[in-house]
């Protein structure tokens, strides 16, 4: 059984090892891309008996390089992403700020100061379209350029596919806001969740038998799929809840502030604050105007049959 990951977040409080095997990435939503470079490096480090390093930022590159942050949400939060590296068995994460001064690094002096001085990396996998240093202008012909000057392997991971597409965070962004949750799953490797509290809400759920959890996200920059109704599982506390959930602007009930709501089947209790992790299985429906809360209710019984449907055979 591997040790817990550790997380450092100030490269020079790095263990001083006589070798490391390293890889260098976003890494957003940890996808089966990423995991295949994963396996393949905490593989090689047994054989070789040296620690895994993944290197990933904070925060993220596009805040700080203004490239339209206003667009940018994200796969998984830092702890998200944490959590999936350590179930890859990586010993170390580490988790560098990205600063103006940090884009600004030539790729040479990235390579010498972060890779070989304070890391002793001594083999390092790069995705087939890693870039890095300022204006990422470092590439595979960069790395291998300077691997030869200060003992380092590079072994470059060639893309993998689902299908006729290469895996990619950028697709699997499109598939969610789509409501595709089940590409996105198939892509990522694993169910599309997100976390967030319970707030109060208008209560009006309740009055017509489907009481919901308003939840608010806990991270304003995770990407919440689209609008639409969907059949999910619900953590609460340690136990699961199958449930369905509408991402919308309830237009039968005439409000304008888009929710994110879960009704959870065979679960009363009041959950008011709580912190819940919603697990996406399948997009039941969009969302669409009815004539009265009489048809609207109606429709959530058969979305509830439909849901239960979904995840008896999940």
């Amino acid at each position: 059984m591997n040790s817990p990951l550790i997380i450092v977040r100030d490269i020079h409080q790095f263990p001083d090892f006589s070798g490391s095997v390293v890889a260098i990435g976003t890494f957003d939503g940890v996808h089966r891309g990423h995991q295949t470079i994963f396996q393949a490096m905490t593989q090689q480090a047994r054989k070789l008996d040296m620690p895994t390093v993944v290197v990933t930022f904070s925060p993220h590159p596009r805040l700080v390089l203004q490239q339209e942050p206003e667009k940018l949400h994200v796969l998984t939060t830092i702890h998200e992403k944490a959590t999936r590296v350590d179930s890859m068995g990586v010993d170390y994460l580490l988790v560098l700020r990205f600063t103006p001064e940090f884009a600004a690094i030539q790729p040479q002096d990235f390579v010498r100061n972060i890779l070989v001085e304070n890391l002793n990396a001594r083999l390092l996998y790069a995705g087939y379209d890693h870039g890095f240093g300022k204006g990422k202008k470092g590439n595979k012909h960069t790395l291998k350029e300077l691997a030869g000057k200060h003992n380092l392997k590079i072994h470059q991971v060639p893309p993998l596919y689902h299908g006729h597409h290469i895996i990619s965070s950028s697709i699997i962004r499109k598939h969610l806001v789509q409501g595709n949750v089940e590409a996105a799953r198939d892509m990522l490797g694993y169910p599309y969740e997100i976390t967030g509290e319970v707030v109060e809400g208008n209560r009006l759920g309740r009055k017509i038998g489907f009481p919901t959890a308003n939840i608010v996200v806990n991270d304003n920059l995770k990407l919440v799929p689209g609008i639409g109704v969907y059949a999910v599982r619900v953590k609460v506390g340690n136990t699961w809840y199958k449930g369905m959930l509408n991402i919308g602007k309830r237009p039968t009930l005439n409000t304008t502030k888009a929710t994110v709501e879960a009704h959870l089947f065979d679960m009363e209790q009041d959950i008011y604050y709580q912190t819940i992790t919603v697990q996406f299985v399948r997009f039941l429906r969009d969302e669409r105007k009815f004539p009265g809360l009489t048809a609207l209710r109606k429709q959530l019984d058969n979305d509830r049959d439909h849901a239960l449907r979904v995840l008896k055979s999940k």
